[in-house]
């Protein structure tokens, strides 16, 4: 693009843009946490990098992956990964439990996951990983940590549900904290550098409500009249019935 002849005048700024892009992307693959997230995502796994990533980039990931799960696997102990794995859910709040399950459906779907359950039972530990991976991908969970609940057990994926729970809380990126940071400075400007910490804290969560949309301004003044509305409403009637008690 900055080749082109049309983009002349500004090739020196998109040649400038893509080498900010190519030195951030490659930051990100000097960590495998992108990679191992991505892997722990039961929608992709590993899908997405094998078809759309180059395959020396996608093996070296793949080595980092089961280096990691076997270092997992050999610090906490398949004991330890019994009684630390995700807290379960219930079966019905299973992120892709239908609400319109008809009668009889809950009980033949826990004969069938005990049956299930069983056959996993004295799977070899250090297979974890394979059986993950050739599972087939499901489809639209949109809630992957409690996905991961749900399949933490012993007989289930403990080492990677547990992996799971280290990885999956890392921050995706740090806009937001980079976003609230720079506007700490609108905040805090030279008339108001005496406010209080717990003051500044109070302002920058009411800010990013209202800019995030989690608060609004019109629906707050609705609210308001209406309150209004209501005790007028109530005055009212109370002097009311004093001046029919006189």
């Amino acid at each position: 693009m900055a080749k082109l002849p049309k983009f002349s005048t500004i090739s020196v700024a998109i040649q400038a843009g893509i080498n900010n892009i190519e030195k951030w992307y490659e930051k990100t693959g000097d960590s495998d946490a992108y990679f191992i997230c991505l892997a722990l995502n039961p929608n992709f796994k590993t899908a997405y990098t094998e078809a759309a990533w180059m395959p020396r980039e996608h093996k070296a990931d793949m080595r980092a992956f089961r280096e990691m799960y076997h270092q997992s696997l050999t610090t906490l102990g398949s004991a330890t990964l019994a009684s630390d794995s995700l807290p379960t859910c219930d079966s019905e709040s299973a992120p892709s439990k239908s609400s319109t399950s008809t009668y009889g459906t809950a009980w033949m779907e826990n004969i069938i996951k005990n049956c299930c359950l069983e056959d996993r039972t004295d799977l070899d530990p250090r297979a974890e990983l394979e059986a993950y991976l050739a599972a087939p991908l499901t489809n639209g969970i949109a809630d992957i940590v409690a996905w991961w609940g749900l399949n933490s057990g012993p007989a289930q994926y403990p080492t990677l549900a547990h992996m799971a729970r280290n990885y999956l809380a890392i921050q995706g990126s740090a806009v937001a904290a980079e976003c609230a940071f720079s506007s700490g400075a609108l905040t805090d400007t030279r008339r108001r550098n005496h406010i209080s910490p717990d003051l500044f804290s109070a302002l920058q969560l009411l800010k990013g409500g209202y800019r995030n949309g989690y608060l609004s301004a019109q629906v707050q003044c609705e609210m308001r009249e209406a309150e209004e509305a209501h005790l007028g409403s109530f005055l009212d009637d109370l002097l009311g019935n004093a001046d029919e008690n006189k």
